[in-house]
């Protein structure tokens, strides 16, 4: 029995493109994989449209940076068996407006089968996430249903005793990051609960209109959406809409 869609029924035309960037880091075999489509998922009319290639020496170099700290802090023995691995596997492919999830339940399978394959970590460069095998298999491709929030991250920096709280990841669904400035630190609770809410809302196809009101019991009047930034922002790589805290 196939596994059911992935759709976005709040999706109108319109929107923007959607990246999907990974990269599976193991030993592989020379010869291509022959993939189960039905065991991984994928899809033959999305295939086109997400390249996968391969690193060899040079996916050392891609294994540094903030990210990757974090990880080797985590699971030390892991790393060391990657920081070893002599390539990479990259899936990568953008998609003009999508109108349903395919794209993404296609990558995320082929992620998988490079994984069952020799593959010992998954990096997921738009999250800036490290997973482990076994953590990619339980949190992103076992569940049938569609999970929005497996697949964005909510970072919480402290600015001068506010809190900044801000997103990445839904570059792969085409739409904006989110970002709150300002906030309380007795308000962390309601303005992540605001955020989770635009993380769903926008991961299955909605918008959120430049300078809406927030209108919320939970939060004070005077929260505006603005959208704002460009692709190249190193804080989302991705356009925003930034929340910002009224001042009191």
């Amino acid at each position: 029995m196939s596994a059911p869609p992935w759709t976005r029924p709040l999706h109108r035309p319109g929107g923007g493109d959607a990246l999907v960037f990974f990269e599976v880091h193991g030993t592989f075999p020379e010869e291509p994989p022959v993939a189960s489509t039905a065991r991984y998922h994928l899809d033959a009319e999305i295939a086109p449209q997400i390249e996968v290639f391969r690193l060899g020496a040079d996916a050392a170099d891609r294994r540094a940076g903030v990210a990757w700290d974090w990880f080797a802090g985590d699971h030390p023995a892991l790393a060391s068996q990657v920081a070893r691995a002599p390539g990479a596997v990259i899936i990568r492919g953008q998609v003009a407006d999508p109108a349903d999830l395919r794209y993404l339940r296609h990558a995320i399978g082929l992620v998988q089968m490079f994984l069952d394959r020799g593959g010992l970590a998954v990096h997921d460069l738009q999250t800036l996430r490290w997973y482990p095998a076994d953590e990619w298999r339980t949190e992103l491709f076992e569940p049938t249903e569609f999970r929005p929030h497996a697949h964005i991250v909510i970072l919480t920096s402290a600015i001068e005793g506010r809190l900044w709280l801000h997103t990445r990841g839904m570059r792969k669904f085409g739409r904006p990051d989110l970002s709150m400035r300002g906030v309380p630190p007795e308000m962390r609770d309601p303005a992540v609960d605001l955020v989770d809410r635009f993380i769903g809302m926008q991961t299955v196809g909605g918008t959120i209109p430049d300078g809406e009101e927030i209108k919320s019991r939970s939060l004070p009047d005077g929260l505006v959406c603005r959208h704002a930034g460009d692709l190249e922002d190193p804080d989302f790589n991705n356009v925003h809409v930034d929340i910002d805290w009224p001042v009191a």
